[in-house]
C-alpha cells in the first residue's frame, strides 16, 4: 500500500515512477527519474525502526545499477540508530532516507515531494549525512536570537525533551535535531550551524551506553566543527545520559527492550506530559548529574 501511496505522490510530482520491477530477479518497489538520474525507492509500512540489515540488503542492489544511480529507502517506523551510522561510517553513501514523519510533513502539504528530495539530496551531498529530518530547519534558519540548538540521537528523545519543558515550564529558545545516531551527529551539527548565525550554544545528548574512545572521539569531532563555526568552547556540552533517556526520566524500567519502550513514543503529548510530571523528573535530577546537565541545556537549569 505505501508502495502505492508513493508512486501516486511521485506520479503528481512529475517523476515518472515505476512501481514492483524485476531487474535480473530483484524485486524492487519502484523507481523515480530526478534531475536527470534515476532513484530507486524502498518502501516499508512496519511499525518498528529498520536495522542496518534492510538497509544494506537494499544498497545492494542500488550499487548493482549504472553508477550514479541513487536509492531512497522510505520507512514509517523509522531507523535504527546502527543502521544510520553503519551508512555514515561506510565508505560510499548512495542511499537518502525518509520517515514517517518526513512523510506526513509531504502529505499534508508542508513541503513539495521535489523539495523534500532535494534537500535530503542536498545535505547527504554537502555533509554526508543519509537522514535529515524534513522538519530540521536548514533552510530556515531560526531567526530568534541567541537560541541554543540541541542535538539528540531520536525524534523519541526530542518528543520527551520537549513534554519536560513544557512540564516544568520552560521558555528559553531551544531548538531541537534529531540525529537518529551519534555518527550521524557531527554531519547534522555542521549544516545545522551552517545555516544558522544566532546559535548561542550546542548541546549534544546520547545515551549512556556511548562510552569509552566512541564518547570520546564524538566529543573530539563536535568541539572541531563548533570551533570551525566561531562557538566558544563553554557554549558547547556532549552529555551522556545514564542509563538514557527514558529510564533517567523515570519512564521505563532500565532491564524493559527498547521495543516496548518506544510505546511511549506513540503516546499523545498529554499523555506523555502526565507520565513526565507523575515521574517528578526535578528529583530525580537532583540524584542524577546526568540528567541535571540535559535540564540545564534544554532550558529547565539555570544556564540558559
Amino acid at each position: 500500500m505505501l508502495e502505492r501511496i508513493l508512486s501516486a505522490m511521485f506520479d503528481e510530482a512529475g517523476l515518472a515512477p515505476r512501481l514492483n520491477y524485476r531487474p535480473k530477479g530483484e524485486e524492487i518497489d519502484g523507481s523515480i527519474w530526478f534531475h536527470g538520474r534515476t532513484i530507486l525507492v524502498e518502501a516499508k509500512w512496519t511499525g518498528d525502526p529498520h536495522p542496518a540489515s534492510s538497509l544494506y540488503q537494499f544498497k545492494g542492489k542500488v550499487d548493482g545499477k549504472l553508477v550514479g544511480t541513487l536509492g531512497l529507502f522510505t520507512s514509517v517506523g523509522g531507523f535504527s540508530t546502527d543502521a544510520v551510522d553503519a551508512l555514515v561510517a561506510g565508505k560510499e553513501l548512495n542511499l537518502i532516507l525518509a520517515d514517517g514523519d518526513d512523510m506526513r510533513s509531504i502529505v499534508q502539504n508542508e513541503i513539495s515531494v521535489a523539495e523534500a528530495l532535494e534537500r535530503k539530496l542536498r545535505a547527504a551531498g554537502d555533509a554526508g549525512t543519509p537522514f535529515l529530518p524534513l522538519a530540521a530547519p536548514v533552510d530556515a534558519p531560526s531567526t530568534v536570537e541567541g537560541h541554543y540548538l540541541v542535538v539528540v540521537e531520536g525524534r523519541s528523545d526530542v518528543q520527551l525533551f520537549e513534554s519536560v519543558r513544557r512540564v516544568c515550564g520552560a521558555t528559553a529558545p531551544v531548538v531541537f535535531v534529531p540525529a537518529s545516531g551519534p555518527m550521524n551527529m557531527v554531519p547534522v551539527i555542521r549544516l545545522m550551524l551552517e545555516v544558522s548565525s544566532s546559535v548561542a550554544g550546542l548541546a549534544v545528548i546520547v545515551d549512556g551506553d556511548l562510552e569509552g574512545r566512541m564518547l570520546e572521539k564524538l566529543r573530539d569531532d563536535i568541539e572541531i566543527v563548533a570551533s570551525d563555526f566561531g562557538l566558544e568552547p563553554n557554549s558547547v556540552n556532549v552529555i551522556a545520559l545514564h542509563p538514557d533517556a527514558e529510564a533517567a526520566l523515570g519512564l521505563a524500567d532500565p532491564d524493559i527492550p527498547w521495543a516496548k519502550r518506544h510505546q511511549i513514543g506513540k503516546l499523545s503529548d498529554s499523555a506523555r506530559d502526565e507520565r513526565v510530571t507523575a515521574a517528578d523528573v526535578l528529583g530525580r535530577a537532583a540524584k542524577n548529574p546526568s540528567l541535571a546537565k540535559v535540564l540545564d541545556v534544554i532550558g529547565v537549569g539555570p544556564s540558559i
